[in-house]
C-alpha cells in the first residue's frame, strides 16, 4: 500500500555544485536571509550540539517546536514529558554513536531555530524542527537547513534524506522522491469454511478508513487557522508560509 513521498536530494562533493541545482530566485534567497541575519543581529552563532550543550539544545528544540504549534491551539507532538524523556535519553546514545546533529542558530546568545538531524552511511536524515514563529521574516529554518546540507557536504554525504511527507518547505530544495509502502499481511480463518476470508477482507477494510481518517485529521490540522492557499511558485515559499511538522516521521 503506498503511503507517502519521502523527498530527499542528492549531494555533490561541494555546496556550490549543489546550490547551482537550485533555482536562482532560492538561491539568491539564501544568501539574502543570510545576510540580513547578520545585518539585524550583533551575533550570529551556528553550532552543532555536543555533549556539553545537548541538553540546553535539546531544550531550545522542544520549545520552539511547540510554540509554533500552540500558537494554532494544537498540543504538538514534543510538548509530552515522556516524550521530551525518550529524545533526551536516545539523542544521547545517537550523540555517543556519533549519529546526532542537533543543528543550532543563535541570535544574539538565545537559540531560535533548531535542526534535529541524525546521520550514518552517508546520509543525513532531517527529523524536526522549531524556529521562532515572530522571526519568519529572516527565514531561519531555510538558512538552518542550508546549514545543515553544508555540513553533510563536508562529511562525505550522499544524500540528504527529509523523510516522509509532502510539506511544501522540502519542495524549495528541489528533490526527487522515494513513495513510502506499508505491507499489511492478514490471515484468513480456515474455520470459518467458505467464508475465511472474510475476516482478511475486513482487515483491509479498516485499514483503508484508518488511513482515510488519519489523512483527513492531518489535512485538517495543517489547514486549521489558514487562509486559502495563493498560488506562488514552490521557490517562493517562506518558513511562515510552510506549515510545521507536526509527527515524528522515521
Amino acid at each position: 500500500l503506498p503511503i507517502e513521498p519521502c523527498p530527499y536530494v542528492t549531494l555533490p562533493p561541494t555546496w556550490d555544485a549543489f546550490a547551482k541545482r537550485l533555482s536562482k530566485k532560492f538561491r539568491s534567497n539564501i544568501g539574502y536571509y543570510e545576510r540580513l541575519t547578520e545585518k539585524t543581529f550583533a551575533e550570529v552563532s551556528l553550532t552543532t550540539a555536543d555533549a556539553s550543550t545537548l541538553p540546553d539544545g535539546l531544550t531550545s528544540l522542544f520549545d520552539l517546536h511547540q510554540k509554533r504549534w500552540n500558537a494554532r491551539w494544537l498540543p504538538g507532538v514534543l510538548g509530552n514529558k515522556r516524550v521530551q524523556a525518550f529524545h533526551r535519553d536516545a539523542a544521547a546514545k545517537f550523540l555517543a554513536n556519533g549519529w546526532l546533529r542537533l543543528h543550532l542558530l543563535h541570535l544574539d546568545g538565545v537559540c531560535h531555530a533548531a535542526l534535529y538531524c541524525f546521520a550514518t552511511g552517508k546520509r543525513t536524515f532531517y527529523y524536526l524542527g522549531g524556529f521562532s514563529p515572530e522571526l519568519s521574516k529572516y527565514s531561519l529554518g531555510t538558512i538552518l537547513t542550508a546549514h545543515a546540507i553544508r555540513m553533510a557536504i563536508s562529511e562525505g554525504h550522499s544524500e540528504f534524506d527529509f523523510l516522509r511527507g509532502n510539506e511544501p518547505y522540502k519542495y524549495k530544495w528541489l528533490p526527487e522522491e522515494r513513495i513510502n509502502h506499508r505491507l499489511l499481511l492478514l490471515r484468513p480463518r480456515d474455520t470459518f469454511g467458505g467464508l475465511g476470508v472474510l475476516p482478511g477482507k475486513a482487515g483491509f477494510a479498516l485499514n483503508r478508513m484508518e488511513r482515510f481518517v488519519a489523512g483527513r485529521v492531518k489535512q485538517l490540522t495543517e489547514n486549521h487557522g489558514q487562509k486559502p492557499a495563493k498560488k506562488v511558485p514552490v521557490a517562493a515559499i517562506t518558513e511562515s508560509e510552510a506549515s510545521p511538522k507536526g509527527e515524528a516521521r522515521p
